[in-house]
C-alpha cells in the first residue's frame, strides 16, 4: 500500500491499494498520517485507489474501515476509485450508516474522483 499526503490539498490522503491483503503495519501507517494532519486540519479526506489488478478481499475492506474507525469526527469525504461491483455496492452502504460522505468512482473516471474529494 502507498500513502502519500497531496502538497496541494494538505487535507487530503491518497492510498493507493496494490494487495489483497492489508498488513497491520500499513494500517498503522494510514493512522500515523491522520493523527499528524488532525493536528493541522479538521476537514480531512481520504482517496483511496484500488487497481485494476488488486481483488481486494472482504477482510481487506473490513482492515480499511478499521482504519478510520476512530478518527470519524475529521474524516468528511472518502472517494473510492476502482473496478470493483463489490466495493461499489459497499460505498452506497456504507453512506447509510458512516458519518461521511462517501463515493465510489469507476477508474476511467479518475478525473472527477479528484474534483469531487478536492471540492
Amino acid at each position: 500500500m502507498k500513502i502519500d499526503v497531496n502538497e496541494a490539498h494538505g487535507n487530503v490522503i491518497s492510498i493507493e491499494v496494490s494487495e489483497e491483503i492489508i498488513t497491520k503495519t500499513q494500517v498503522e501507517k494510514v493512522e500515523e498520517v491522520i493523527n499528524d494532519l488532525k493536528e493541522k486540519y479538521n476537514d480531512i479526506r481520504l482517496f483511496i485507489m484500488i487497481g485494476e489488478h488488486s481483488k481486494i478481499s472482504f477482510k481487506g475492506v473490513l482492515e480499511a474501515l478499521n482504519i478510520v474507525k476512530d478518527d470519524h469526527k475529521v474524516i468528511h469525504k472518502v472517494g473510492i476509485v476502482g473496478n470493483s461491483t463489490f466495493i461499489k455496492e459497499g460505498t452506497a452502504l456504507d453512506n447509510l450508516a458512516l458519518p461521511w460522505k462517501e463515493k465510489y468512482f469507476n477508474i476511467e473516471n479518475l478525473e472527477k474522483a479528484w474534483e469531487w474529494i478536492t471540492h
